[in-house]
């Protein structure tokens, strides 16, 4: 099958091909990171809920940003596991940079306080560490799928007919309580991508994040998708040797691909977010499997 024709290259030239072969990709990274070679598909411990919260720059994040004491990170990642416990899955917590919107009028993607939350495409909030409330909040969200009477639920994506509830409890009430979430919301997202950037945790994906988000960027900006899909950099989501890790999340749910080089970018976008299909040469499984 004909997966892409026309690949863009970090030097902006294009390259025509069937089908991208692993000579194809030479010279994307430095020689002395160690990449991995072998099969990178499926995981022993999947993840079902994924959580993000806004943080610092990707180069000053710690290796393991949960053991930082006190921190909304620390909290999130005891949450998780609670709310794990009790629905039987794992939930992951991951930080990412949030993009400061071009437009002084555009929405920014995470209003303060507010914790991202995956597959759903919700952003959910307050959520600090000086109010216990919030925590216990938002683990019930995750729970249930119902939140409390004062912690707003704002949908940022743009998928119809998406049932909040669906993976926690499918009996429960509406999740998206007010009237701003309970109308159409056409105008979001249709992709979020997350790419792993945690330089202090292993330096392959310290040097592949930053230019597969450059790429990707590049890719929807020429695609005139720059509005409908987001390319986020986030920390550690397992795998680095298999560098560079992204995520897609959709109304295909979440899918998970490793080795990814700039070069993949056209192909990316336009087998999974624009065909709706799954890129299959570079995918290593799906979130809630």
């Amino acid at each position: 099958m004909n997966w892409v024709k026309n690949v863009w290259t970090p030097s902006g030239t294009s390259l025509t091909s069937n089908a991208i072969t692993a000579q194809e990709n030479v010279a994307c990274y430095p020689d002395d990171i160690p990449f991995e070679d072998g099969p990178c598909n499926d995981c022993d411990n999947p993840c079902t809920t994924h959580k993000q919260t806004l943080d610092k720059v990707p180069s000053n994040w710690p290796p393991k940003l949960e053991e930082s004491e006190g921190s909304l990170a620390a909290m999130l990642d005891s949450i998780g596991k609670s709310a794990g416990q009790r629905l039987g899955y794992r939930v992951l917590m991951t930080a990412v940079e949030v993009p400061v919107p071009s437009s002084g009028s555009a929405e920014p993607l995470l209003r303060k306080d507010e914790v991202l939350i995956l597959p759903d495409l919700v952003a959910v909030g307050p959520v600090t560490t000086t109010d216990d409330s919030h925590g216990r909040g938002l683990e019930e969200y995750l729970v249930t799928g119902e939140a409390p009477a004062w912690m707003s639920v704002r949908s940022v994506s743009a998928w119809k007919n998406v049932n909040i509830n669906s993976s926690r409890n499918p009996g429960s009430a509406e999740a998206l309580s007010s009237a701003e979430n309970e109308a159409d919301n056409s105008g979001g997202l249709t992709a979020c991508i997350l790419v792993c950037a945690h330089k202090l945790r292993d330096k392959r994906c310290g040097v592949a994040g930053p230019m597969l988000i450059e790429s990707l960027q590049h890719t929807c900006l020429n695609k005139g998708l720059q509005e409908k899909v987001v390319v986020l950099a986030c920390s550690h989501i397992g795998g680095h040797k298999f560098a560079g890790n992204i995520i897609v999340y959709s109304d295909l749910g979440g899918h998970w691909y490793g080795r990814v080089k700039p070069c993949h970018s056209d192909a990316i976008i336009d087998t999974h977010v624009v065909g709706g299909k799954v890129f299959k040469e570079l995918w290593r499984g799906r979130m809630d499997v």
